[in-house]
């Protein structure tokens, strides 16, 4: 859930990165192929946008991540 939230979160931030999930999510009928070569072209534009959005927000980057940290903790135990 709190994957689907980040990539929600960058999608409606990074153009890019929603111009290719569009276009990801508009083909019909996709093979095993396509669907990998989409998935690291969608992830590795996320990674760009995460990475653009941790240096604009860093201290909203590090709250993310310990409640990241906190959540994994609580659901461990």
């Amino acid at each position: 859930m709190a994957l689907a939230l980040l990539l929600a979160m960058l999608v409606s931030v990074a153009p890019r990165l929603r111009e290719q999930v569009r276009s990801a999510l508009s083909r019909p009928g996709p093979s095993v192929s396509l669907i990998v070569s989409q998935v690291r072209g969608i992830s590795r534009t996320a990674w760009d946008a995460l990475q653009v959005q941790t240096f604009a927000n860093a201290p909203m980057a590090i709250f993310g991540v310990a409640a990241v940290v906190l959540v994994l903790f609580m659901l461990r135990t």
